[in-house]
């Protein structure tokens, strides 16, 4: 048996979606090969059942989970980049280059009428068995 979690193509992100398209539009380098290429983290229903299915696994069960990520406000939203595998890029910048980047990534948020921010993700779980 295996089990298998992945972005489901072409469905929100989460937060990572805004960061990357930040990012990317700053012509900052990758921080690993393909970072900004949202195609190469997601798959499809029919993607990732092929992949159980060349992987030797008989029966493949998949479902779609969905969560919104909720945060008080867009300052903590834009500091949970920290926590990304692209903080230590911000890290390396000129504060003033960072902040700026910081304040793009916000103006990309979806924040609500009373100041949090709901960042929808949409992911396939997968389990195959032999």
């Amino acid at each position: 048996m295996a089990a298998a979690s992945v972005w489901l193509t072409g469905r929100p992100h989460g937060l990572f979606t805004p960061v990357v398209e930040t990012l990317a539009a700053e012509g900052l380098p990758e921080p690993f090969p393909h970072a900004f290429q949202w195609s190469t983290h997601c798959l499809s229903d029919s993607e990732l059942s092929q992949a159980f299915a060349s992987a030797g696994f008989a029966e493949t069960t998949i479902g779609l989970r969905s969560i919104v990520a909720v945060w008080a406000d867009i300052a903590t939203a834009t500091s949970a980049v920290h926590g990304m595998p692209f903080g230590p890029l911000l890290a390396a910048l000129p504060e003033a280059r960072s902040d700026r980047i910081l304040r793009a990534v916000a103006g990309r948020l979806p924040q609500e009428s009373d100041g949090t921010i709901h960042c929808a993700t949409h992911a396939l779980l997968a389990v195959g068995r032999t």
